[in-house]
Protein backbone atom coordinates (compact mmCIF):
# COMPACT_ATOMS: atom_id res chain seq x y z
CA UNK A 1 0.00 0.00 0.00
CA UNK A 2 2.63 2.27 0.81
CA UNK A 3 4.14 1.71 -2.77
CA UNK A 4 1.09 2.38 -3.85
CA UNK A 5 0.99 5.95 -2.37
CA UNK A 6 4.57 6.90 -3.32
CA UNK A 7 3.70 5.85 -7.13
CA UNK A 8 0.65 7.58 -7.33
CA UNK A 9 2.66 10.76 -5.83
CA UNK A 10 5.25 10.77 -8.00
CA UNK A 11 2.88 9.97 -11.09
CA UNK A 12 1.44 13.61 -9.88
CA UNK A 13 4.71 15.24 -9.39
CA UNK A 14 5.55 14.21 -13.33
CA UNK A 15 2.03 14.93 -14.77
CA UNK A 16 2.28 18.59 -12.96
CA UNK A 17 5.92 19.14 -13.96
CA UNK A 18 5.42 18.41 -17.66
CA UNK A 19 1.97 20.72 -17.45
CA UNK A 20 4.31 23.81 -16.07
CA UNK A 21 6.48 23.44 -18.56
CA UNK A 22 4.24 23.40 -21.07
CA UNK A 23 3.29 26.35 -20.34
CA UNK A 24 4.49 29.22 -22.99
CA UNK A 25 3.13 32.28 -21.62
CA UNK A 26 5.02 35.70 -22.82
CA UNK A 27 6.47 37.00 -19.73
CA UNK A 28 8.87 39.55 -18.94
CA UNK A 29 12.29 39.01 -18.03
CA UNK A 30 12.99 41.31 -15.94
CA UNK A 31 14.70 41.27 -12.26
CA UNK A 32 13.08 43.64 -9.40
CA UNK A 33 15.41 46.36 -9.99
CA UNK A 34 14.95 46.57 -13.81
CA UNK A 35 11.07 46.76 -12.63
CA UNK A 36 11.73 49.58 -10.24
CA UNK A 37 13.26 51.51 -12.87
CA UNK A 38 10.62 50.45 -15.09
CA UNK A 39 8.07 51.97 -12.78
CA UNK A 40 9.72 55.25 -12.03
CA UNK A 41 10.13 55.50 -16.29
CA UNK A 42 7.37 55.29 -18.27
CA UNK A 43 4.36 57.60 -19.82
CA UNK A 44 1.79 57.80 -17.28
CA UNK A 45 -1.96 57.13 -18.59
CA UNK A 46 -5.32 56.62 -17.40
CA UNK A 47 -7.72 54.67 -19.62
CA UNK A 48 -11.30 53.03 -19.51
CA UNK A 49 -11.93 50.01 -20.69
CA UNK A 50 -12.11 46.03 -20.40
CA UNK A 51 -9.15 43.74 -19.35
CA UNK A 52 -9.47 40.90 -21.67
CA UNK A 53 -7.25 37.54 -22.77
CA UNK A 54 -6.35 36.97 -26.27
CA UNK A 55 -7.17 33.28 -26.50
CA UNK A 56 -10.55 33.03 -23.99
CA UNK A 57 -11.62 36.41 -25.08
CA UNK A 58 -10.49 37.52 -28.39
CA UNK A 59 -9.45 34.24 -29.97
CA UNK A 60 -6.40 35.48 -31.65
CA UNK A 61 -3.93 33.63 -29.77
CA UNK A 62 -3.31 29.98 -28.84
CA UNK A 63 -1.74 31.04 -25.45
CA UNK A 64 -3.79 32.84 -23.04
CA UNK A 65 -2.43 36.39 -22.72
CA UNK A 66 -3.67 39.30 -20.66
CA UNK A 67 -4.10 42.62 -22.78
CA UNK A 68 -6.33 45.65 -21.90
CA UNK A 69 -8.53 47.02 -24.71
CA UNK A 70 -9.47 50.75 -24.03
CA UNK A 71 -12.91 51.62 -25.00
CA UNK A 72 -11.91 55.06 -26.92
CA UNK A 73 -10.43 52.44 -29.00
CA UNK A 74 -11.49 49.12 -29.59
CA UNK A 75 -8.72 47.96 -32.39
CA UNK A 76 -6.02 48.66 -29.46
CA UNK A 77 -4.96 46.43 -27.16
CA UNK A 78 -1.91 47.11 -24.74
CA UNK A 79 -0.29 43.91 -23.16
CA UNK A 80 -0.41 43.98 -19.39
CA UNK A 81 3.23 43.89 -17.75
CA UNK A 82 3.37 41.19 -14.91
CA UNK A 83 5.25 43.29 -12.78
CA UNK A 84 2.01 45.39 -12.42
CA UNK A 85 0.65 46.27 -8.76
CA UNK A 86 -2.65 45.32 -9.15
CA UNK A 87 -4.14 41.90 -9.82
CA UNK A 88 -6.79 43.18 -11.72
CA UNK A 89 -8.05 40.43 -13.25
CA UNK A 90 -9.60 39.89 -9.46
CA UNK A 91 -12.28 43.20 -10.60
CA UNK A 92 -11.91 42.53 -14.38
CA UNK A 93 -14.89 39.94 -14.26
CA UNK A 94 -13.33 37.97 -17.17
CA UNK A 95 -13.86 41.10 -19.11
CA UNK A 96 -17.00 41.83 -18.86
CA UNK A 97 -16.34 44.81 -16.05
CA UNK A 98 -15.96 48.37 -17.47
CA UNK A 99 -12.29 49.46 -15.79
CA UNK A 100 -10.78 52.76 -14.80
CA UNK A 101 -7.07 52.27 -14.73
CA UNK A 102 -4.00 54.52 -13.42
CA UNK A 103 -0.49 53.54 -14.93
CA UNK A 104 2.12 53.39 -17.22
CA UNK A 105 2.84 52.42 -21.06
CA UNK A 106 6.51 51.11 -20.25
CA UNK A 107 8.78 49.08 -22.39
CA UNK A 108 8.57 45.73 -20.68
CA UNK A 109 9.25 42.92 -22.76
CA UNK A 110 12.43 42.01 -24.27
CA UNK A 111 10.84 42.94 -27.74
CA UNK A 112 10.55 46.46 -26.51
CA UNK A 113 7.10 47.02 -27.47
CA UNK A 114 5.11 48.91 -24.84
CA UNK A 115 3.25 47.18 -22.00
CA UNK A 116 0.22 48.87 -19.67
CA UNK A 117 1.73 48.80 -15.82
CA UNK A 118 -1.21 49.09 -13.75
CA UNK A 119 -0.92 50.86 -10.48
CA UNK A 120 -4.14 51.25 -9.85
CA UNK A 121 -7.73 49.37 -11.19
CA UNK A 122 -11.12 50.17 -10.09
CA UNK A 123 -14.44 49.33 -11.97
CA UNK A 124 -16.43 52.15 -13.47
CA UNK A 125 -19.62 51.97 -11.36
CA UNK A 126 -17.53 51.87 -8.18
CA UNK A 127 -15.51 54.11 -9.30
CA UNK A 128 -19.22 56.86 -9.87
CA UNK A 129 -19.93 55.99 -6.60
CA UNK A 130 -16.60 57.89 -4.82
Amino acid sequence: MKKLVVAFALMVGLVSLFAYAGDEKKTCHMGDKAAQKMEADGTAVEMTGKLLCKHCNLHQSETCEKVFQPSSDEKTLYPVCQHSKVDVEKVSEEGTALLNIKGKLVKCAEDGKDELWIAEATKVAEAAKK
